[in-house]
């Protein structure tokens, strides 16, 4: 039953309206090695992803689908918004009962690779927070032998209920461009209900667009003095300890994770 309600869901918002077009790659992987394969003359090129690891969204019931700023982002290649909502008893909905976020990998096939559902009720100015399958890589290993991890778009129903007790659903969806040196999406973007309140960067090393963290600052040697009557074993002594202080320090090991709010 549930795999039935996934594809209805699925075929309801359209994966014709987000399947690539000839010349396209829809998907935040340039050129991975499977679509390299099936498209023959592309060559492999360096592979990305720079859709966020978690998005906060804010809920605005006073629009529809005529609100959409990022339609025109340069890391985003097509988005659709489809609104049920036609009577004006209907609007707007007093809260939404469910929500569900589908991520579907960068084949172009619209395949799901994580469903999550959110229960609600949710009112309007509420927040959700919804974690990507991305935020599982690992950027000590290569994204090739990730590609399960890699998000091509998101498909999300947001389920309203209406003061005479009936549903009106909005459905979004939005696919990632081929784009090593933008972010998809950032804070203030809008399309329907939502608003992109808070996100976390994807993960540095495989996107361009986000920084790193720099260095930390290593003490020096040579920009400690010591007093003319220092004696040479307190000078030997606080020299030992420098020299520990330095080797403690050093860069950040790690993954360093921007969160943009």
């Amino acid at each position: 039953m549930k795999m039935r309600s996934i594809a209805i869901i699925a075929t309801h918002i359209g994966a014709a309206l987000l399947a690539p077009a000839a010349a396209d790659v829809i998907g935040s992987v340039v050129d991975a090695p499977h679509l390299a394969h099936s498209q023959g003359s592309r060559q492999l090129q360096e592979l990305c992803v720079c859709s966020p690891r978690t998005f906060t969204f804010q809920l605005d019931f006073s629009r529809s689908c005529d609100v959409n700023t990022i339609e025109d982002n340069p890391g985003v290649s097509k988005t659709n918004c489809v609104f049920k909502g036609d009577e004006v008893e209907d609007l707007p909905p007093v809260n939404i009962t469910s929500i569900t976020i589908l991520e579907l990998d960068t084949s172009g096939a619209n395949l799901i690779i994580r469903q999550t559902d959110i229960i609600g009720p949710l009112i309007d100015g509420g927040t959700f927070t919804y974690t990507s399958v991305s935020n599982e890589l690992d950027p000590n290993k290569p994204l090739g032998d990730q590609m399960s991890n890699v998000p091509g778009g998101i498909m999300m129903t947001l389920v309203g209920k209406t003061a005479a007790g009936g549903s009106v659903p909005m459905r979004l969806a939005w696919a990632y461009a081929s784009n090593c040196d933008a972010e998809p999406i950032g804070t203030g973007d809008a399309i329907g209900w939502i608003t992109l309140v808070e996100y976390t960067s994807a993960v540095p090393a495989f996107c361009n667009a986000v920084e790193t963290e720099p260095p930390t600052a290593r003490p020096t040697i040579a920009s400690m003095s010591y007093p003319a009557s220092f004696s040479l074993a307190h000078a030997k002594a606080a020299k030992g300890k420098a020299h520990k202080a330095k080797a403690g320090k050093g860069s950040k090991n790690g993954e360093p994770i921007r969160t943009r709010i």
